[in-house]
């Protein structure tokens, strides 16, 4: 499992990674949305 961290930190590295081993990279867009979606949600709350 990878740290949401180092996707949010480096996604072309993940990207890379993904890729390199011949799997789709395409998840780490979403990853990325709804991870920015769920910070302004919680931040809301606040």
């Amino acid at each position: 499992m990878l740290d949401i961290n180092l996707i949010r930190e480096t996604p072309d590295i993940v990207r890379k990674a993904l890729k390199d081993r011949q799997m789709d990279s395409a998840p780490i867009d979403s990853i990325l949305l709804l991870d920015e979606k769920r910070r302004v949600l919680k931040s809301n709350l606040s």
